[in-house]
């Protein structure tokens, strides 16, 4: 399921649970896609997602700064803008660092 830098890609995923679930791929991928619209749309309207036991995703605004090229030292306006921080659950965190 892993591609060569450690990453999963939407069809691995997609892949893997059609071959658990016995579902096709087909409807995988479209379930997939939707939980991942249905996430970014209550971001942007709530601003805050909680994942009982697993993690909770939080929209921050982040200001306007003045940021430096490390080699050149030239300095660049970085413009406000919206992250997502994720906080994993101490409960699933415990679990991957057994």
């Amino acid at each position: 399921m892993l591609r060569k830098n450690n990453s999963i890609v939407k069809y691995s995923l997609v892949k893997d649970i059609s071959q658990k679930l016995g579902l096709s791929e087909k409807v995988n991928h479209e379930i997939i896609k939707n939980l991942i619209k249905e996430i970014s749309f209550e971001l942007k309207k709530n601003k805050k997602i909680v994942f009982k036991n697993f993690c909770t995703l939080v929209v921050l605004n982040k200001k306007a700064r003045i940021g430096r090229n490390p080699k050149t030292l030239e300095e660049h306006n970085i413009s406000a803008r919206k992250s997502i921080k994720i906080k994993i659950s101490d409960k699933y965190n415990k679990k991957l660092n057994i």
